[in-house]
């Protein structure tokens, strides 16, 4: 741990980890979140996009939802967001709005994260691991921090990525549905 991770942010991160280990049982991809006020956890979240089909239930979301309803307001000023992998655009934008204070990551998302979108001009980023970023918007800074507990929530994704491209019927399921879309789509015609 670097001198900027604290034994109470490893304590939250592991509840995170705990969160994302209930998405991976779920055959969800094993992203999990707390959101806390003053060390305490006022919510917690797990990725469920494939249970509900909705794009849009990503843990940290959840997390922003529950908080918001907890705190009786939109803002959730002074509240700090610890979630296993980088949030998405989706994610991040909801959190830069809601005005949290800071957001703890394990690991970064290279495909959706922070360092690969196009907030990527606004971000000051240190070069290494743990990186530390901020989001500025015209009334509110959101500061980044990524790099906690980084191999545990890495070796998580990789190991559930890993074993869902063992199954075969998830490539026959993959193209299956795709096919049938296709014939769906091709019969409205």
């Amino acid at each position: 741990m670097t001198k900027e991770f604290t034994k109470e942010d490893q304590r939250l991160m592991i509840a995170a980890l705990k969160e994302a280990k209930k998405a991976f049982d779920k055959n969800e991809i094993p992203i999990g979140a707390v959101l806390t006020i003053g060390g305490k956890i006022i919510a917690r979240g797990h990725n469920q996009t494939e249970k509900t089909q909705d794009a849009t239930k990503h843990a940290e979301i959840i997390c922003l939802q529950k908080g918001c309803r907890y705190l009786k307001s939109w803002r959730l000023y002074e509240t700090i967001l610890y979630t296993t992998t980088e949030p998405c655009i989706m994610c991040l934008g909801a959190a830069l709005l809601a005005r949290i204070k800071k957001i703890i990551c394990g690991c970064p998302n290279m495909r959706h994260g922070l360092k690969s979108i196009c907030f990527l001009p606004l971000a000051r980023q240190k070069k290494s691991r743990e990186c530390s970023s901020s989001l500025h918007s015209s009334n509110h800074q959101l500061k980044i921090v990524t790099g906690l507990m980084h191999a545990e929530a890495q070796s998580m994704l990789q190991n559930f990525f890993s074993m869902l491209r063992s199954f075969p019927t998830y490539k026959s399921s993959t193209s299956s549905c795709l096919k049938e879309e296709t014939t769906s789509k091709n019969s409205q015609e």
